[in-house]
C-alpha cells in the first residue's frame, strides 16, 4: 500500500462534515481539501489508493469518502465495495472523469451513494457531497442523462423482444396450438394492458410546467440550465423540483427521471 496521511483537527465547526478523500493525483488532492475545508469541511484523511482508502474509513470513520475510481492496485470500485461491506453507514462518493454508463451502474451497485465528475464547479460539487452525506442517490446531470437514456432503450429492446417472442410462438404452432395461443396472448396482452393503464392512470398529476422541467431533469439538465431554458429564475426550478419530488414520491433527480422514463411522464 501507499502512504496513508492522517491531519490533527482544524479549526472548524463541531458540525462539520467529516470527509476522507481517496485520488492517485497529489496535486488534484492537495485543491480538493483545500476546496472542501473552505466550504466548512474537515478533511481528516487522504489516500492514494483504494486499499489505504478502505484503511482510513475503517480507521477515522468520516461521514464520507470521496474516491477516484481509477486508482492503481486497489482500484476506487474495489474501496467500494470493501466499505459497503465493513462501513456501511459511511456514505462513498465517486469523483472521476469517466461518464461511461457501466462505471455508473458498477459504481452503484457497489454501494455508491453518490457519482461526479471532476469538472463539477466547486459550489455543486460541495453540495453534492453533503446530499450525499445526507444519504441521498447524487449524480452529475451529464451522467444522468446517459444512464437514464440507457434505462430507456433497455426498456424499449426489452418491449420488442417480447413481441417478436409473441409472434414467433404464434407463428410456430399448430392451427389448434395457434388459436389456444392467440386466446392466450389476448388474455395475456388483455391483462398487461389493463395493468398498463393502471399505472398510467395512477400516474401524479404534474402541471404542465412540472412536466416541462422533468423532461430537462431527464435530459441531466441542472437548475441554472433549466431556469435559462424555460426563462425562469433558479428558485423557481427549484420550487418545482421540489413539487416534483414530493409528487413522484422520490428523493433525487435521478430517481425522479428514472421514474418519468418507466411511467411514461415524459
Amino acid at each position: 500500500m501507499g502512504r496513508l496521511f492522517y491531519f490533527p483537527p482544524v479549526a472548524t465547526s463541531t458540525n462539520a462534515l467529516r470527509v476522507v478523500i481517496a485520488d492517485d493525483h497529489q496535486l488534484f488532492r492537495e485543491g480538493l481539501k483545500g476546496m472542501l475545508q473552505d466550504a466548512g469541511m474537515e478533511v481528516v484523511g487522504e489516500a492514494a489508493d483504494g486499499a489505504d482508502a478502505a484503511a482510513l474509513v475503517e480507521k477515522l470513520e468520516p461521514q464520507v469518502a470521496v474516491l477516484d475510481l481509477n486508482m492503481p492496485g486497489t482500484s476506487g470500485l474495489q474501496a467500494l465495495r470493501r466499505i459497503a461491506r465493513s462501513n456501511p453507514d459511511i456514505q462513498t462518493v465517486v469523483l472521476t472523469v469517466s461518464t461511461e454508463d457501466e462505471d455508473v451502474v458498477e459504481a452503484l451497485a457497489a454501494g455508491a451513494c453518490g457519482y461526479l465528475l471532476k469538472d463539477t464547479h466547486v459550489d455543486r460539487l460541495a453540495d453534492g457531497i453533503r446530499q450525499a452525506a445526507a444519504g441521498h442517490l447524487v449524480i452529475s446531470g451529464e451522467v444522468a442523462g446517459a444512464l437514464v437514456a440507457r434505462i430507456r432503450a433497455e426498456t424499449e429492446a426489452q418491449g420488442r423482444t417480447g413481441e417478436a417472442q409473441g409472434r414467433a410462438t404464434e407463428a410456430g404452432s399448430g392451427r389448434e396450438g395457434a388459436a389456444a395461443e392467440r386466446e392466450g396472448s389476448s388474455g395475456a396482452g388483455a391483462a398487461a394492458a389493463s395493468a398498463k393503464q393502471e399505472t398510467l392512470d395512477e400516474r401524479p398529476a404534474l402541471t404542465p410546467r412540472e412536466q416541462d422541467v422533468l423532461r430537462l431533469i431527464v435530459k441531466g439538465a441542472d437548475n441554472v440550465a433549466i431556469g435559462q431554458e424555460l426563462s425562469i429564475s433558479p428558485h423557481t426550478v427549484k420550487q418545482y423540483v421540489t413539487n416534483i419530488f414530493e409528487k413522484l414520491g422520490v428523493h433525487s433527480r435521478v430517481q425522479a427521471a428514472v421514474h418519468a422514463v418507466r411511467a411514461e411522464l415524459v
